[in-house]
């Protein structure tokens, strides 16, 4: 009981980050659990490549953050004097990445190397302009739970009734086992939870019986649900324009030429006699 209440104790406060600020310089101290103990772990930007070191004590880590600080402030107060009468800009150019983390000189470096990545196919305003508008950041986050409530108001106007209802019962379950954040899941989660739907009402023309695991006919129908449910969540900016989905990567595996994947070999096509097509199209109306 004591362990697990310690343990608890140290789960809460790690990963918290303490930064070190002077002048354009910044570390970051991280507290980091290892093997059961929390160390520290201080990261800084030096020559344009991210360093990281790791020590057994918070005193130790700031002492080595002091220390990288002063080193590469001595090492930049020295280009300072070398430049002579340039050294007022280059103080301007210090006190605009003030906070940055970056220092004149590992900001011209990153600023090269981009460029260099870049080949000359775009300018570097107009690569951060397209990422702007294709970055994650911009997706509006939202819990499945509330996404599935949104997407059944949406989709009751463009299906029948029983159409619907069918939404509501296979959407309203996924979003009982998948509260969290829409981008969360899996293509391998949603798969593994629709091989895990039994069956729970016998239907009259159905195979199994309650308590079998659902026809691979059945787990094909989940999926086309979710596949729209979540073509809904992108469509509304819930997910990425520019990615596919995880709904999207499990049917584009389901439905390969040579997949096997919830596939009746010797099943027949089922014709329906016209007392059921009757009734079905009657079902829809009302």
């Amino acid at each position: 009981m004591g362990n697990s209440r310690k343990s608890s104790k140290t789960a809460d406060k790690s990963n918290r980050v303490i930064p070190i600020e002077h002048n354009s310089i910044r570390v970051k101290i991280r507290e980091t659990p290892s093997h059961g103990k929390l160390r520290y772990t201080v990261t800084w930007q030096e020559n344009g490549q991210t360093l990281r070191k790791m020590r057994s004590s918070l005193e130790e880590a700031k002492g080595l953050a002091n220390e990288v600080i002063r080193r590469i402030d001595e090492g930049d107060r020295g280009d300072l004097n070398m430049l002579g009468r340039d050294g007022k800009q280059y103080q301007k150019c210090v006190e605009m990445l003030h906070g940055t983390g970056y220092t004149p000189t590992s900001a011209i470096e990153t600023f090269k190397k981009c460029l260099d990545k870049l080949e000359g196919k775009a300018s570097l305003p107009d690569a951060v302009d397209s990422f702007l508008k294709n970055a994650d950041e911009e997706i509006r986050d939202i819990l499945i739970p509330d996404a599935v409530s949104e997407f059944l108001i949406d989709k009751k106007n463009d299906v029948c009734d029983k159409q619907w209802r069918d939404y509501k019962v296979q959407l309203n379950k996924f979003a009982e086992s998948f509260i969290g954040p829409i981008s969360f899941p899996t293509d391998r989660d949603i798969r593994q939870w629709i091989e895990s739907q039994k069956i729970k009402v016998k239907m009259r023309s159905a195979g199994g019986k309650i308590g079998d695991t659902i026809s691979n006919q059945t787990k094909r129908n989940i999926l086309t649900k979710i596949l729209a449910f979540y073509n809904w969540c992108r469509s509304n900016h819930y997910l990425p324009l520019n990615k596919l989905h995880a709904a999207e990567k499990l049917s584009g595996v389901i439905k390969r030429r040579n997949s096997r994947i919830w596939k009746d070999q010797d099943k027949q096509i089922s014709i329906l006699t016209p007392s059921q097509a009757n009734r079905l199209v009657n079902e829809c109306r009302d």
